[in-house]
């Protein structure tokens, strides 16, 4: 069984290098993400995908530098745009 889920998860990291990136703009704290940002939480996220264990996403995308320089609106803002990129990102990968 874990054999088929990487197996799968390979087969769609695959088909995402095909995939141009149009208007699938992902921004973070209102600003654009670039594409190799982008294709850098894609990895993040296929990974997560194939773990057969439960692995908190927002911990493994969050860059804790930045979160430790934010006050605590700031640093809520910041994981629920997280939450929201890991969501889209997930769900166009599925």
């Amino acid at each position: 069984m874990k054999t088929d889920v990487v197996r799968t998860a390979k087969i769609r990291l695959q088909r995402m290098t095909l995939v141009k990136s149009g208007d699938d703009s992902i921004f973070l704290n209102g600003k654009k993400l670039p594409l190799a940002e982008v294709a850098r939480y894609r990895q993040l996220i296929a990974e997560v995908l194939a773990e057969e264990e439960f692995v908190n996403p927002l911990e493994i995308l969050t860059d804790k530098k930045e979160l430790s320089k934010m006050d605590e609106v700031s640093k809520q803002r910041y994981l629920l745009n997280m939450s929201s990129i890991y969501i889209k990102l997930r769900n166009s990968m599925i």
